[in-house]
């Protein structure tokens, strides 16, 4: 049976937006203050908010009789704001601050996501306060699967973002499609570079067999010059950890010094690091494309040392992913199944337009 609650909430929104002639979207953002919407628009509905009060009121009664919820998180911890999971962090607290005048109660728990075993204790910590709904990033793709046989024994739904796991009973995934990114890396790069030019690609040891996106864009980003039958000589290097020490120390025996290799591709939010090597062995000629504009890998981008990054507006998957599950275990508003998040083109000329 629908509440008549939840009617009243659907309704109202949906009114709303046709009335002022946006999206439901564009209401949430007018309703939570949220960015992106112009003024000439917000405008608009604030004026149609206000006729709607007593509907408001009406909903914000009905709250009172709900069911309280606990909400838990689990994703890479971040120790700046520079780097990429503070962004999908800060959207997880925006939408906390939003909903807790709920009632809801929300836990964030946090990982090294180059260690699995800081996983496991973060994913047992999470189970210990017994949420009512998780949401994830399942980047350590074996180790995720079978913690999340825990989550589907306790009937606990999850949704994950930023790395989707396939054939699982997650309620929706939020993020960018890895393998169709890749893909067009692998596009951008062979537009740029000359038939014979050769591309290394450096993943971190760390991410081996773990980290499914990283991987899911390799293969993405390989597939697209098969399908073009491209002669290039593309190479992958895997190094221990992306420290400076170890990318001299595998990357100068790779033939950067007789200018056999000609592009670069990282598949990770660590593209910085290479670009300090490049820079640091005045090797800037060589075509640099990686992952996330985070304020690191901005610097390089915005001097010409990395040529393009891939991002996925990080902000959004975090916050998206809140709403989502606090919509579900709410309103018994069942989300789409996959979100894409866009695969946003990077440039030096175009990222003071993307913030």
């Amino acid at each position: 049976m629908i509440s008549p609650f939840k009617l009243n909430i659907l309704i109202t929104i949906k009114e709303i937006a046709k009335l002022a002639k946006v999206s439901e979207g564009t209401v949430d953002r007018v309703i939570h203050n949220r960015p992106g919407v112009s003024l000439k628009t917000k405008t608009r509905v604030q004026e149609i908010l206000k006729k709607n009060k007593f509907q408001k009121n009406i909903i914000a009664s009905a709250l009172a009789f709900r069911k309280k919820f606990t909400l838990a998180t689990i994703i890479p911890h971040s120790t700046s704001k520079k780097q990429f999971w503070h962004e999908p962090d800060k959207g997880i607290k925006t939408a906390i601050d939003e909903i807790k005048k709920f009632g809801i109660k929300a836990h964030c728990f946090y990982f090294d996501d180059f260690n699995s075993e800081s996983y496991l204790k973060a994913f047992e910590n999470l189970l210990e306060v017994n949420p009512d709904g998780v949401l994830l990033a399942p980047i350590f793709y074996r180790t995720s699967k079978e913690l999340i046989k825990k989550l589907d024994g306790k009937k606990i739904p999850y949704l994950f973002i930023n790395t989707n796991i396939e054939s699982q009973k997650n309620i929706t995934f939020i993020g960018q499609n890895s393998y169709q990114s890749g893909f067009l890396s692998g596009k951008l790069l062979n537009i740029i570079l000359n038939p014979d030019d050769g591309i290394l690609i450096v993943k971190s040891q760390r991410d081996t067999d773990n980290h499914y996106a990283i991987d899911s864009r390799i293969e993405g980003f390989l597939d697209y010059f098969k399908m073009i039958n491209s002669q290039q000589n593309i190479k992958l290097t895997t190094i221990d950890d992306f420290s400076t020490k170890n990318i001299e120390k595998y990357l100068l025996a790779e033939q950067y010094g007789t200018g056999a290799i000609n592009g670069v591709f990282v598949p990770s939010s660590y593209t910085f690091k290479m670009a300090q090597f490049l820079e640091k062995n005045d090797l800037k000629t060589i075509f640099l494309l990686g992952y996330d504009a985070s304020t690191k890998n901005s610097k390089y981008l915005k001097n010409g040392t990395i040529d393009f990054l891939i991002d996925q507006e990080p902000f959004e998957q975090g916050y998206k992913g809140m709403k989502a599950l606090f919509d579900y275990l709410f309103f018994d508003v069942m989300p789409n199944s996959i979100y894409n998040s866009p695969i946003n083109i990077i440039t030096k000329e175009n990222i003071e337009f993307m913030k």
